[in-house]
Order: structure tokens, then sequence, then C-alpha cells
């Protein structure tokens, strides 16, 4: 099984972020392996590195959906990854969505 530590430690690896978001779709349909706050986190640092808005604004979708348990640190570095590439949008609708859960 994927261990979240790990998989954190190779997608913090990875150069670049469309083989770092394949990774990260992969390891999504391991079998008990589930993304948390910190790799979900890990993840939003990379697109937003990138610059990628597109599969950044998915991922903040995604993220609410799961309804992964968000720490207030993990959920604010996400929300700032968001603000950063000027998703302001959607870095509210997450806000509004955990402290309504």
């Amino acid at each position: 099984m994927l261990a979240h530590g790990v998989f954190e430690n190779v997608l913090n690896g990875l150069k670049s972020w469309k083989i770092a978001y394949r990774f990260f779709n992969w390891a999504s349909e391991q079998g008990g392996f589930s993304h948390n706050c910190y790799t979900y986190d890990a993840m939003a640092s990379c697109l937003s590195d990138a610059r990628q808005n597109a599969p950044l604004s998915l991922l903040s979708k995604e993220i609410v959906n799961s309804r992964c348990a968000m720490s207030p640190g993990a959920l604010g570095f996400f929300i700032r990854c968001l603000a950063s590439t000027g998703l302001v949008e959607e870095a509210n609708f997450l806000f509004d969505q955990a402290i309504s859960n």
C-alpha cells in the first residue's frame, strides 16, 4: 500500500506538473489509498507554482467533493495556492465549504 509520506516525497521530487498530476490521479486509483489534506496541498503547490489554473480549479472541487478533513493550516495553504494564481472565487468557495462542514 502507498503511504502518504512516500507519496508526498515522490510528488515533490517530480519536475513536471503534468507528470505530478498523472501520479496524483494514479495514486487515487490504488487500493487502500486515499488522499489526505497534505497530499492535496502538495499537488496544489505543484500546480500553483506552475501557474496551472484549470487543473488547480478542478483539484479544489475534488477536495470539496472528497469531504477530506482539513486542518486549519492545510486549508490556509490550499487557499493561498488558489489565491496566488487568481482563483479567488475557488478560494472563497473552499473556505465556505470548510466552515460549513
